[in-house]
């Protein structure tokens, strides 16, 4: 992790990370404009995908799916590189998959699994999922930095709060959500 690139090499003093949590917002806008990466190999990173398949509403999860493949073009997946999981969710009652870190060795690989991926509908249990994510980030490699992403389309049924702090609390790990739906209607 000596790289100069590296955003969570120094956190408090590098103007980059204290802007990361706006950057990734609008990284879907910039994600084809970026002539650099935007998370490079030199700064390894687990990255665990929080993805709501419940298409509450209409098209949500299509909009989701395009967010979470756009954001992995600025990745290096790979064992040596940027290690992934995701957590595929939906309602309590509705099947919930799991792809163990890393699931995919390469950014092709991911597109793939990810693009075969369908909406299946039900409520937003984000809750649920986050408890899941605790889980899985008990098998991360945590010498190195974990960033998790929630997307979303919907409030969730549940209240995530509490797994979501959890998840928060993490050494070494940054949380942020995307809402691809009405941002109005999405858990803060």
């Amino acid at each position: 992790m000596g790289s100069p690139l590296c955003f969570f090499e120094n956190e408090i003093s590098n103007p980059i990370f204290s802007n990361m949590v706006g950057a990734l917002a609008a990284l879907a806008v910039v994600v084809h404009a970026q002539t650099t990466p935007l998370f490079p190999v030199a700064c390894e990173l687990n990255v665990l995908i929080v993805l709501d398949r419940s298409d509450s509403v209409k098209g949500g999860f299509n909009k989701s799916r395009k967010f979470v493949t756009d954001v992995s073009e600025e990745l290096q997946i790979g064992p040596e590189k940027h290690r992934v999981a995701m957590i595929v969710y939906s309602g309590l009652s509705y099947r919930r998959e799991v792809f163990p870190w890393n699931f995919a060795k390469s950014n092709e690989e991911f597109v793939q699994k990810t693009n075969a991926l369908r909406a299946i509908g039900g409520t937003t249990n984000t809750k649920k999922a986050l408890e899941v994510a605790l889980e899985l980030m008990a098998q991360r490699n945590v010498s190195i930095p974990t960033l998790v992403m929630v997307v979303t389309d919907g409030r969730s049924a549940d209240d995530p709060k509490g797994p979501g702090k959890l998840l928060q609390a993490q050494p070494n790990t940054w949380v942020f959500a995307a809402a691809t739906g009405d941002p109005e209607k999405v858990d803060t």
